[in-house]
This record gives structure tokens, C-alpha cells and sequence, in this order.
């Protein structure tokens, strides 16, 4: 994931400073180790119009961008900076699926979703960067079908991420 290219969003909406050159730094070890996609079919590239036919990919890198409401100029930079850096070496995912949760009603840009025109100016600039490898989302991703419990439900017993409790 690259959320942020901005130190400010970065620090306002997750309080991680210095975000971009952390996350940066790991997608740049990643695609050292992967440099080139691998996909089932020994291509390193969808060629399908629809991805009906699409190979798995067995090995490379995807980066995933959720897109915020209000931060399209952020967004931007996550796209410009992606292409500008790794071109067709990496997969870029562009997410629309925000969806504020009751915690951030106190901030203007992430109480709201992210508007269909917002994200298709996203995708168009994409586009007009030249990227080619990379997906869309479609259709209404911010459903709230696609919002967790966050209650633990759901969790396998005795796994580190939920430890089993004494009885």
C-alpha cells in the first residue's frame, strides 16, 4: 500500500510521520527482490480487454492506492510518483472503497466517501500518465457489506493475531 505522498495527510489522518519515505523505501525492496511480473501463463502482462482470462500472477509487485475524498492532488503524486519510478515493473491497484467510519465524522474530508467524479479523474489521469498495468475498481466498492465488525468475528482460534484465553 501507498497511502500518502504528503508528510501533512500522512501525519493528519494516520499520525505517521514520515510516511512516504518509509513506505517508499519498502516498495523499492520489493520490487528490488521481484523486479519483473511473473504470470501463470509465463507472461509479464495482461493482455485480456476483460480479465475473464486472465493468468495468475505468480510473482511481482501490486501496489494498492486507496483514493480520499478531497485528496485528489495527493492521489495524484501517488500515481505520477508510481509510473515516474517503476513504469509497467509493478502493477498499480487504484481503490475507491473508502468509507468513513464513525470516529472520523470530525474531520471535513473523511466524513464523506469518495465521489464517482473524484475517482474517474483519478483513473483519467492515470490513464494520461501511461499506465497500463493496473486495475480499476468499479461499481459501488464502499458498500457497507465490504465493512468489517472489527469485533474479533471472524478470526481463526490460536493464531497469534487471537491467542486462545484461559477458560
Amino acid at each position: 500500500d501507498l497511502k500518502y505522498y504528503s508528510d501533512a495527510l500522512a501525519l493528519r489522518f494516520s499520525r505517521a510521520p514520515h510516511y512516504f519515505a518509509a513506505a517508499s523505501a519498502a516498495i523499492a525492496e520489493m520490487v528490488r527482490q521481484c523486479p519483473a511480473p511473473l504470470f501463470a501463463d509465463g507472461s509479464s502482462s495482461l493482455d485480456c480487454e476483460d480479465d475473464a482470462d486472465d493468468p495468475v500472477m505468480l510473482r511481482g509487485v501490486i501496489v494498492r492506492h486507496l483514493a480520499l475524498p478531497g485528496c485528489g492532488e495527493d492521489s495524484s503524486a501517488v500515481l505520477r510518483y508510481l509510473h515516474e519510478t517503476y513504469g509497467s515493473q509493478i502493477f498499480i491497484s487504484l481503490m475507491s472503497q473508502y468509507t468513513p467510519m464513525p470516529q472520523t465524522t470530525g474531520d471535513p474530508l473523511l466524513s464523506r466517501r469518495l465521489s464517482p467524479k473524484e475517482y474517474e479523474a483519478l483513473a483519467d489521469y492515470a490513464v494520461g500518465l501511461g499506465i497500463e498495468n493496473g486495475f480499476l475498481q468499479e461499481g459501488d466498492a464502499a458498500s457497507e457489506s465490504f465493512i468489517p465488525a472489527f469485533d474479533g468475528t471472524g478470526l481463526l482460534p490460536d493464531t497469534p493475531a487471537n491467542p486462545a484465553q484461559p477458560v
